[in-house]
């Protein structure tokens, strides 16, 4: 109904305004680095009364990977925690619905009998709040028992039978149980063995045949419901446009296109920078591929094929990773919430006319947390965007949208305004919102913000946001919304901060007895970087313990032993994706760079890897080791014989950067370890292990060098000042670049002399939270690098906020 009529209005506003921008912002554009302290604001235009389209609930809808379990549909918690985030569409879907109803959580199948099982169906659709949203229902695809030779495909003999299997869902759902459910999928993502593989083999595809399932199963569900509206194929590839075509003209003139439905995932890898992954939501350049590009090119063909009559489309899966085994961290914290935001504004400015985010409640993708049903960032997301933001979107404009984004919503009906500021950067940012045509409104308002430091609800007034230079936290969501609706849960308090890496939590910036961090790598020179000693493994491919050393009498690294009883080898060849090594004084070679050297030792399966020592005494030592993964996820841990401090063991839980993961191809990694004993005479113990297989089964351990590291800090950084004029409750602060004779890599925050975050380098801003009204605050900043060196303070800061 209203997806692409108002593009062609929406688009000549944007020209127009990018005319008036060109000549009035430009100082704006060409602005300074954000992480200047000479930062320029970026100006918003937002014009109340040009209308650019309209949006209902639907535009920021959920799917419901956990809804076929009568145990959570009914809970309590989930129930209220769902109706908080509001979601205008639910959509059922999980490919465990298709399991065994009595052994799988989700399973509605009873595969006994090769029927559904209409009791636990009931208990499930029953259990769900009675204020749940409009419910979609996916069909993933077939029972086991009609692919019976297990290709993945569904038996040609069995099309018949599928359709019937369909449509007696739709006879329990909603003429049995009259649960009503207008909307219904009966495949997902199909188009990946019926044309996505063969297109990729250069094959001939098979996507007549999908088109035909999907247009006898739809016919044959819609016989059992006329009121019910049916669509597909929920594209894994919408972007191959071919199949998008042929599957429009293949079922628009047989009743059966009701909704068109796609997917969009930015990314499968974790070391994919945060820009990159918002980059995939809206680029610079509006010819690459996109979900904004998608979205806009599947409008196009749907129109094409149906000018007369709409039908809308829905993106009705998306997330940042497409790999649930990486865990990418940034779905569950507020840089997720970053791109849910952008990812349903696009969507909308694109023409979609519905998005469901994958998924409502889960360890890896979900709103809500696995286990507990806690809110990560994005939920609140949800809640916002139902709450305030249905009706008529208007003008909202940022000069920058590769660092701000702007969406503006006005509802006539209750004549409610609300805007929505997305920094999608890494840096606070400036922001000079500029209002044109907007009703007058008396009273206090609303402030939502969710950022790193968590969710907060404050009241200002529209002058706040019209016409001054406001303060954005990086990777932050702000609305600003005159409605007199309140969340139907308060937030939680701020998250303290969180103190730097390998740093001590009372002191940060103290080197502790045993720290570390992962990194990425690709050259090293042995000698040069390993003063204490070196080793480099895979020497001899008949003997996986042989090692290259340090031509030394004293070698610090003990022989390497096997951990597990999986296949282990040597690699003397260039192994996938290893370091380039080099050394000058190696026993028994030297080995120059250009060589590449890329000797390893692999092992492979499950609990399988490496363990070796070096000695540990009361100096402080840095140790940096070499290694990674092929299609698997591996664990390294560090362990101080004297046990004087805790165990450094990397992240398996992909919560945060510090990951060795790798769902894709090869990975290598350095793993930085600083480490210190109470006494002499100790060790340092290192085991690397295989924990979890995607399908690579391999990891390795290639070398490692010792050293003495760096003790010399940083210099003082300068130039600390107040971005803009504090608010009531928070600051924005910059400052300069301090100078070290390796590398700064962070600073860190002091508010009244407390630790108060921290910002990895080359940022150099930040966002004070939580502040008092009407008081001064001292603050300075400290540089750190690599080896945990801080510097000495900055001179200090005196902030005052306004009064509230």
């Amino acid at each position: 109904m209203y997806g692409s009529r108002f593009k062609p209005a929406f688009t000549a506003v944007l020209l127009t305004a990018a005319l008036v921008f060109s000549t009035l912002c430009a100082p704006a554009v060409s602005a300074t680095s954000a992480s200047s302290a000479a930062q320029a604001p970026i100006p918003v235009q937002v014009d109340w009364k040009q209308e650019t389209g309209k949006v209902t609930d639907f535009m920021y809808g959920l799917n419901g990977f956990n809804t076929f379990d009568p145990n959570v549909a009914g809970n309590e918690l989930y129930n209220r925690n769902l109706d908080y985030m509001n979601p205008g569409l639910l959509r059922l879907h999980s490919w465990e619905m298709m399991g065994d109803s009595k052994s799988t959580r989700n399973g509605w199948i009873d595969t006994a009998n090769k029927q559904w099982d209409s009791a636990k169906i009931k208990q499930a659709l029953s259990g769900l709040s009675r204020n749940h949203p409009t419910l979609v229902i996916n069909i993933p695809g077939w029972p086991d028992w009609m692919d019976t030779d297990d290709d993945g495909y569904l038996d040609n003999d069995q099309v018949e039978a599928y359709a019937a299997f369909s449509a007696d869902l739709v006879r329990i759902v909603n003429v049995e149980h009259k649960f009503k459910v207008k909307y219904w999928e009966p495949t997902n993502e199909r188009d990946d063995p019926y044309y996505v593989h063969l297109y990729n083999k250069q094959e001939p595809d098979r996507l007549d045949e999908l088109i035909h399932i999907y247009n006898v199963t739809a016919k044959a569900m819609k016989a059992v419901d006329p009121d019910i509206q049916t669509g597909g194929l929920a594209f894994a590839r919408g972007d191959l446009y071919d199949q998008v075509r042929r599957f429009v003209q293949g079922s628009i003139n047989e009743g059966t296109l009701d909704f068109l439905s796609y997917h969009f995932y930015a990314s499968g890898d974790l070391g994919q920078s945060d820009e990159y992954i918002y980059d995939r939501v809206n680029p610079k350049d509006a010819s690459v591929n996109s979900l904004a590009k998608h979205t806009k090119d599947i409008r196009a063909i749907v129109d094409q094929a149906s000018p007369k009559r709409h039908i809308p489309i829905w993106m009705d899966e998306y997330n940042v990773s497409w790999s649930w085994t990486n865990n990418d961290p940034r779905m569950s914290n507020h840089k997720g919430a970053v791109f849910d935001a952008i990812s349903m504004i696009y969507a909308q400015r694109s023409g979609a006319d519905g998005t469901m985010a994958w998924n409502e409640y889960d360890g890896v993708y979900g709103k809500m947390s696995g286990g507990d049903f806690a809110f990560r960032p994005s939920a609140h997301v949800y809640q916002l965007l139902n709450n305030y933001f249905t009706g008529d979107t208007v003008l909202a404009l940022s000069a920058d949208e590769s660092k701000v984004v702007s969406y503006a919503v006005k509802d006539k009906k209750s004549q409610v305004d609300s805007l929505m500021i997305i920094n999608r950067s890494g840096d606070v940012q400036l922001v000079q919102p500029a209002f044109l045509g907007m009703k007058k409104h008396r009273g206090s308002i609303q402030r939502h913000q969710i950022s790193e430091a968590g969710y907060a609800i404050t009241s200002t007034e529209w002058s706040e946001a019209n016409g001054r230079t406001l303060a954005v936290p990086a990777h932050s969501v702000t609305v600003w919304t005159d409605s007199s609706k309140v969340p139907s849960l308060a937030p939680p308090p701020l998250k303290p901060p969180v103190a730097p890496p390998g740093t001590g939590e009372g002191d940060p910036g103290a080197i502790t007895n045993l720290s570390g961090r992962v990194t990425g790598s690709s050259e090293v020179d042995m000698s040069s970087e390993g003063s204490l000693d070196w080793i480099v493994w895979g020497a001899d491919p008949a003997n996986p313990a042989a090692a290259t050393r340090k031509n030394q009498a004293q070698q610090q690294f003990s022989d390497v032993q096997r951990i597990g009883d999986g296949h282990t080898y040597a690699y003397t060849p260039q192994w996938w994706g290893t370091h380039n090594a080099s050394w000058t004084d190696g026993q028994p070679a030297e080995r120059a760079a250009a060589e590449k050297a890329s000797a390893a030792i692999v092992a492979e399966g499950t609990g399988s890897g490496f363990t070796f020592t070096v000695p540990a005494d009361p100096e402080v030592k840095q140790l940096k080791v070499y290694l990674g993964v092929m299609g698997a996820k591996g664990v390294l841990t560090a362990q101080l014989s004297d046990g004087s401090a805790p165990d450094y063991v990397t992240s398996y839980e992909d919560s945060s950067t510090e990951v060795i993961n790798s769902s894709g191809g090869a990975t290598a990694k350095a793993v930085v370890i600083h480490f210190k004993a109470n006494s002499p005479g100790q060790t340092l113990k290192i085991s690397y292990v295989m924990n979890y297989n995607h399908w690579g089964n391999s990891l390795w351990l290639q070398g490692a060098t010792l050293s003495i590291p760096d003790r010399v800090p940083p210099e003082a950084p300068g130039g600390l000042a107040e971005m803009t004029k504090p608010a009531s409750d928070a600051a924005a602060i910059s400052w300069g670049e301090a100078v070290d004779h390796v590398g700064v890599t962070g600073y860190i925050i002091y508010k009244d002399g407390s630790y108060a975050g921290w910002v990895s380098a080359p940022t150099r801003t930040y966002y004070l939270h939580d502040l008092a009204p009407n008081r001064s605050y001292t603050i300075t900043v400290k540089a750190m690098d690599a080896a945990g060196n801080v510097s000495p303070a900055s001179t200090s800061l005196t902030l005052t906020t306004a009064p509230k």
